[in-house]
């Protein structure tokens, strides 16, 4: 089991996913392994979903069958668990499988659904991140604002950490696509407080920083997310590099370049807007 959690928080989804599922018959850590199983099968990369754009972006073209392969996948971890489905993170995680195609009346199901929930459990942290999902989806960005401050008054704790802090970057990223920066800055302070490695608070930091223009202070907070993600997130290495090269530090961003090519040679986009555009710098 400790394997497990260890690749997950080292960015490794498939391994974690392997690990996990031998401890899925285990009578004391079965049903957390299941869980575990479906939150990574639905958001193996760990993406903050904050706007119309990432619901977009998720599910265009080939990655909405990927979308649709991964919500039957995850019910069907669910459903090996017949016995649990009266546990409420079984619940939440179900809605959460509902609305992951992106659908309006599945969101509007899961929502609702949510609602339900959180009437009884108006604290539940799992419940308030999903249906925040939903209601972004939704295009109900305020909202889905609304339930997300509500997790900003709840104590942080170990059995929540994890929806606790997707909620407050959830929140703080609304809060970067409303140029509201100090509010965001805080939110991710508040997150870096409690988890100095949360390579998805440094990035948005990095967001922010790149933005407003300030290239060297964007690569150092990439730095630091691409050294707390092991190196295994090329999304957070091709924006390192980028601001690498805004930054005049041409061979640091070809190294980096060249080193996302040797795992994934297949990304174009490194090649084509870091890569090439470096070497005719240095020329």
């Amino acid at each position: 089991m400790w394997n497990a959690i260890l690749n997950y928080y080292l960015c490794k989804p498939n391994e974690a996913l392997f690990c996990f599922n031998k401890c899925r018959r285990d009578k004391q850590y079965g049903r957390q392994a299941v869980y575990a199983m479906v939150k990574i099968v639905l958001n193996p990369d760990n993406e903050i979903i904050s706007n119309e754009e990432d619901w977009k972006r998720k599910l265009q073209g080939p990655r909405f069958d990927e979308a649709k392969a991964s919500q039957a996948t995850a019910f069907n971890l669910l459903q090996s668990m017949g016995e649990a489905s009266n546990d409420i993170r079984y619940r939440v995680l179900e809605n959460w499988c509902l609305g992951h195609t992106g659908e309006k009346h599945n969101l509007e199901q899961a929502t609702e659904n949510l609602s339900q929930i959180l009437n009884d459990h108006k604290d539940n942290v799992g419940a308030l991140c999903a249906i925040s999902e939903c209601f972004i989806g939704l295009k109900n960005v305020q909202k889905a604002r609304q339930y997300l401050k509500k997790t900003t008054k709840l104590v942080w704790n170990m059995d929540d950490a994890d929806e606790i802090e997707q909620c407050w970057l959830m929140l703080a990223m609304t809060y970067v696509q409303a140029t509201k920066y100090d509010e965001a800055l805080e939110l991710c302070k508040k997150v870096l407080n409690v988890n100095k490695c949360s390579t998805r608070a440094l990035e948005i930091l990095g967001m922010m920083n790149e933005q407003t223009g300030a290239h060297k202070d964007a690569a150092e907070n990439y730095e630091q997310a691409w050294k707390y993600s092991r190196k295994n997130q090329p999304s957070i290495g091709y924006k390192l590099a980028f601001n690498y090269l805004k930054s005049k530090r041409l061979t640091d961003a070809i190294d980096i370049a060249h080193f996302i090519l040797q795992r994934y040679p297949d990304n174009t986009r490194v090649r084509k807007d870091i890569l090439e555009k470096a070497r005719l710098m240095l020329k």
